[in-house]
């Protein structure tokens, strides 16, 4: 069963597209916003969702699953509990070790992620040690770096994993993308899925920003977009899921919300975190924080603010009296399921344009790395001009030209 991509409407001011993305019975339209935390919650019953489970599998795990059969029954009807009808569900597979498992043991996750996963299967994801080789810098500091000996190992785990699901080759293959690779690697890692039919991707950014990673986002959309011309269709065929998308770290009282502006890097899908960039608390020595701020994602700027420095009124409130951010997590990933629905109604029309200008918690060099990405210029400053223009020259065009933004 092959994962359909079409009706690609794109939109001409910005790097977005509209697809519709079906396998079997099951069809969503993106962009859309992944989602984990908002499964049994009532204020969002919102059907042709995605749905990501996320799971993570230790080394001793793995030898369980190997050992006995009844852990990895255990796995797989843990995992499947959460899937949801009338929804795209995907099983995120965290392999947890500093080494990749000997090919008994590779052989082994793929069974067990097969019979986890429902309709698609996305490959697993690893720690970046795994494929990397350890050195020090000239000043005597470890330093690890991706060699062709390692990520030939990486590559040969993962093809192990597709021949064993291709074993059974009832269910379609999404393509693991870690942005820890170096583009010379992910070029090569892609070139391997395109080889082995694999055309849709998850991208595992690692709690990285991914705008902060321009020369790897590129490298990857311009490749596929190659691979994809080399069989007569184009990166408006693939899926591209984002998974583990991190902010830039927080200088002020808030930070622009920079993952959710993967959504105009042609990417499909916005998904959830479920890696961690914070130490344990036997680390706050070495200069890691306790634990993650709590942070709000604000619709109408596209930032997220600290929540202790948010108004006293309804839902701040509740957020500054738990301890824990469990609930504000489930607040931004609600708004940001809305907002996403609210850009893809937009999509085709001008007034995407003006409505994306309008959020003032956008930087300017966010702007300028969108429009390197995607190739639009309808994010720098400039745009403004333009639109002012369009309209008669409008008498204030130098005041939009500076605000980016024009209501004419």
């Amino acid at each position: 069963m092959r994962l359909q991509v079409s009706g690609a409407e794109k939109d001409d001011s910005l790097g977005i597209i509209r697809k519709k993305v079906q396998i079997g019975s099951t069809s969503v339209v993106t962009p859309i916003k992944g989602t984990k935390y908002l499964n049994a919650v009532e204020y969002i019953r919102e059907p042709k969702r995605i749905n990501e489970i996320t799971k993570q599998v230790k080394e001793s795990t793995l030898n369980n699953f190997h050992e006995k059969e009844e852990n990895s029954r255990d796995f797989v009807r843990k995992s499947k509990k959460y899937f949801l009808e009338d929804s795209f569900n995907v099983v995120i597979t965290n392999f947890i070790s500093p080494n990749l498992p000997t090919e008994e043991l590779t052989k082994t996750l793929a069974d067990v992620i097969y019979s986890a996963s429902d309709k698609v299967i996305c490959l697993p994801t690893v720690k970046n040690k795994t494929y990397q080789i350890e050195g020090v810098t000239s000043g005597g500091k470890p330093k690890f770096t991706v060699q062709e000996e390692s990520f030939a190992k990486y590559l040969d785990f993962q093809k192990t994993i597709i021949a064993q699901i291709r074993n059974s080759n009832s269910k379609d293959i999404l393509g693991i993308v870690p942005f820890g690779l170096p583009p010379k690697y992910m070029i090569k890692l892609v070139d391997m899925y395109f080889e082995k039919e694999i055309y849709s991707f998850v991208i595992d950014a690692n709690t990285s920003n991914i705008l902060n990673r321009e020369p790897n986002l590129r490298s990857f959309l311009s490749h596929v977009g190659d691979k994809a011309k080399e069989n007569g269709s184009s990166i408006a065929d693939s899926y591209i899921h984002a998974i583990n998308v991190g902010t830039s770290s927080f200088t002020a009282d808030y930070v622009p919300a920079d993952d959710f502006l993967n959504f105009f890097t042609y990417i499909d899908v916005v998904g959830t975190i479920s890696k961690s960039r914070f130490a344990p608390n036997k680390n706050i020595q070495i200069g890691y924080p306790a634990e993650p701020k709590k942070k709000v994602f604000m619709r109408t700027k596209y930032s997220y603010d600290l929540a202790d420095k948010l108004p006293d009124q309804e839902p701040y409130t509740e957020f500054k009296k738990h301890g824990s951010s469990a609930i504000v997590k489930k607040y931004n990933e609600k708004e940001q399921f809305m907002e996403a629905k609210k850009v893809n109604s937009l999509i085709g029309d001008i007034e995407l344009t003006k409505y994306v200008h309008s959020k003032k918690g956008i930087t300017e060099i966010s702007w300028k790395k969108l429009e390197n990405i995607s190739g639009r210029s309808n994010f720098s400053h400039s745009a403004g001009f333009e639109i002012c223009r369009r309209r008669n020259h409008c008498r204030n065009w130098r005041q939009h030209y500076h605000q980016r933004i024009c209501y004419c």
